[in-house]
């Protein structure tokens, strides 16, 4: 005789499988559910006529996928968070949803300095039913020792942690090749990545990412909402596998619709920091490993902040490129007037130290008018990665190469200097034909008796290219507005020209000439 809870079973593990594997969306996963339901009632076995026992599988049968995975316990353990909808400052956590939220206000409270007024912010919404309190927003947060407890409980995770950098060679590979891991410490003062680790410690170094992102795609006539993701990789794994979705750790999902507004961002990233806190010290004693059986102690730092401009900037505490006043880099003290300096050896550097002590003078200003103050002058704000007493700001914050140099110069190149865009037109095609000898010295020709006649309307009947042509031969070219802002400068440097522009000026300079030839 088949057990009814046997084919409940396989159709939770077939359709899970399908929902996290597969991305089978919750709505079509509830309809498998169903589907499967009606199709194993249906057949039937040695005793499904008894009624009762028919009666409790389908009683029984989850109908929601989010019941199926808790019923697997296979979803992870979450901690949720009320989410002031205007400032991020978190309420809670609560393990389970509550009906009635005690102790937390119907407004945020938080103040920004002691003098500040308090948010205010609602941070509920109305609800039809008497007494039910609706959060506006939710931040859900995954405890990092309890994913390194999932995480570590893997055995093929366990065969593929490194705890020692390799030898030493001229070459670099990878991070592991870096003098910032082969030189860390931990908090015993003595190298975080020992040459012969205890087997009753792990040690885990983590890069950490906070980006946003459009869960409605980014269209540009589609919706305009930004969810942020706050998200760690564990660099002790080889490079082909730290960063495959099964082994990338989720802290938490910012809530939308928009990004957290300046220094707002620190109020989602406590509770990771805490976590943090206690993974550096006194670590996370773990009951049980795939390759511990008795147990271990797991010590985690998070090193480098990889991230794009803005959130770098957002996440660490760093002015962005609209302080142009201050000083806008992470790495040394160059300010806007200076930006077109190009010796290295001039450029000042930030110190840790100093950069802390500005950042709490940041944190403990009694007024926002002082802390405008700081910011504007020194470039930095208070970020909760600071309480990490071993983390380097100056140090840590990886410079953003993608959009620098992939998503930027690169793509500059290949799509208008070599032209390789994908929406590019065959010359047949294009409006634009190139011109044959005979054409071309006509074209020299209505051009020459243009600039003879000083007939602006003629002269803009020719193409760009030869008026441009005819400038740069005799050294003419356009007056520009010429900006104060160095940083307008290099963005005007390589703009391209009008064909008016250049025409005017080819006529002018001909006019001059010939009021000289008269004198």
């Amino acid at each position: 005789m088949l057990s009814i809870a046997v084919p409940m079973l396989l159709s939770i593990i077939v359709t899970s499988i399908l929902h996290v594997f597969s991305g089978l969306s919750r709505e079509h996963s509830n309809f498998v559910l169903a589907a499967l339901c009606i199709i194993v009632t249906s057949v039937p076995l040695n005793n499904a006529t008894n009624p009762p026992r028919l009666h409790n599988l389908t009683s029984d049968w989850p109908m929601d996928i989010r019941t199926a995975l808790t019923l697997l316990n296979i979803d992870p353990e979450l901690r949720q968070y009320i989410c002031c909808p205007t400032c991020c400052s978190l309420y809670g956590p609560f393990l389970e949803q509550p009906s009635d939220y005690h102790g937390v206000p119907d407004s945020c409270s938080h103040r920004a300095t002691p003098t500040s007024p308090p948010c205010g912010a609602s941070l509920f919404q109305e609800s039809k039913k008497q007494g039910v309190r609706i959060p506006s927003r939710r931040f859900s947060y995954q405890p990092l020792r309890s994913w390194l407890a999932r995480f570590l409980s893997r055995a093929d995770v366990m065969a593929s942690l490194r705890q020692t950098p390799g030898p030493m060679t001229d070459t670099m590979y990878d991070i592991w090749d870096s003098s910032v891991l082969r030189q860390f410490k931990g908090p015993d003062g003595e190298a975080f990545f020992k040459s012969n680790p205890s087997n009753m410690e792990i040690h885990l170094a983590f890069s950490m990412f906070v980006d946003w992102f459009n869960p409605f795609g980014t269209k540009q006539s589609g919706k305009h909402v930004s969810f942020g993701a706050v998200y760690m990789v564990c660099l002790n794994l080889p490079v082909d596998l730290c960063y495959q979705l099964e082994n990338v750790y989720l802290a938490g999902i910012i809530p939308g619709p928009h990004e957290p507004s300046s220094y707002h961002l620190n109020h989602v990233i406590w509770p990771l920091v805490d976590d943090l806190i206690d993974a550096w010290s006194p670590g996370f004693q773990l009951t049980r490993t795939a390759a511990h059986a008795f147990g271990c102690l797991v010590l985690c730092a998070v090193i480098p902040l990889v991230c794009d401009l803005l959130a770098a900037r957002k996440t660490a505490g760093f002015a962005g490129l609209g302080n142009l006043e201050g000083k806008y880099c992470s790495f040394c003290l160059q300010t806007a007037a200076g930006i077109a300096n190009t010796d290295v050896s001039s450029w000042k550097r930030r110190t840790w130290k100093e950069h802390v002590a500005i950042a709490e003078l940041w944190r403990d200003a009694e007024s926002e008018g002082i802390r405008e103050k700081i910011y504007a002058q020194f470039g930095i704000r208070w970020s909760e990665l600071l309480h990490l007493t071993y983390w380097n700001p100056t140090r840590f914050t990886v410079i953003d190469s993608m959009h620098n140099f992939f998503a930027g110069d690169l793509q500059h190149h290949c799509r208008n200097v070599l032209g390789m865009s994908a929406d590019a037109k065959p010359i047949d095609e294009c409006r634009v034909q190139p011109h044959a000898p005979v054409e071309q010295e006509r074209e020299l020709d209505i051009a020459i008796n243009a600039i003879k006649l000083g007939s602006l309307t003629g002269l803009n009947c020719v193409r760009r290219g030869y008026i441009v042509a005819l400038a740069q031969a005799n050294n003419v070219r356009p007056k520009t507005n010429v900006s104060r802002n160095p940083l307008e400068r290099l963005r005007k440097k390589d703009q391209v020209i009008g064909k008016s522009a250049y025409a005017k000026a080819l006529l002018d300079w001909v006019s001059r000439q010939v009021s000289r030839t008269i004198t």
